[in-house]
């Protein structure tokens, strides 16, 4: 949701991209340089990340951001989240250009949300970068959603999720 494949992000990247996302080059550096920053003050960093990465004022409640605080800021949950984005800009990334390389595509049905005005809606023309990277026919779900994709208009993201999902199980 709200992404296009990390491969393509990494391939695409700008300077526009690199400001908004970051965390994307911070957080794959060797540890335990990222872990020790954030450690520092993990609520400020928190609060940083989702005050860049969230263009729609309200869609994180203070509750929900209380929830992500109470998860988030512990040594073991900063670690692991730097694990997984240095997995994404390492092994990930191997396989992900060896698919490419040898022409394989997704053959599972995507199902695709953005928000057409955020970042990837921005960067990206979202549907034509998901339908490049499936095989014929088996792209059921691309939906634009709303201006961001935390403020997106809920029932029609429930609505589509539905629809895909109520389409999978009859197959």
């Amino acid at each position: 949701m709200d992404i296009v494949p990390t491969l393509r992000m990494y391939q695409d990247t700008s300077m526009e991209f690199a400001t908004k996302y970051m965390w994307w080059f911070f957080l794959i550096q060797k540890a335990p340089l990222p872990e020790h920053m954030i450690g520092a003050d993990p609520e400020f960093f928190l609060d940083q990340h989702f005050q860049i990465q969230n263009g729609t004022p309200g869609a994180l409640t203070a509750e929900a951001l209380e929830e992500y605080k109470r998860y988030f800021c512990t040594p073991e949950v900063i670690h692991a989240s730097c694990e997984d984005y240095r997995a994404a800009a390492g092994i990930d990334l191997e396989m992900d250009e060896a698919d490419q390389k040898a022409g394989r595509k997704i053959e599972a049905p995507i199902l695709a949300l953005w928000g057409e005005k955020g970042v990837m809606g921005k960067l990206w023309n979202v549907l034509e970068v998901w339908r490049s990277m499936r095989m014929q026919r088996s792209m059921d779900g691309l939906w634009t959603v709303g201006i961001t994709l935390q403020k997106s208009n809920r029932r029609k993201y429930c609505r589509n999720f539905s629809v895909f999902s109520a389409t999978k199980e009859d197959q």
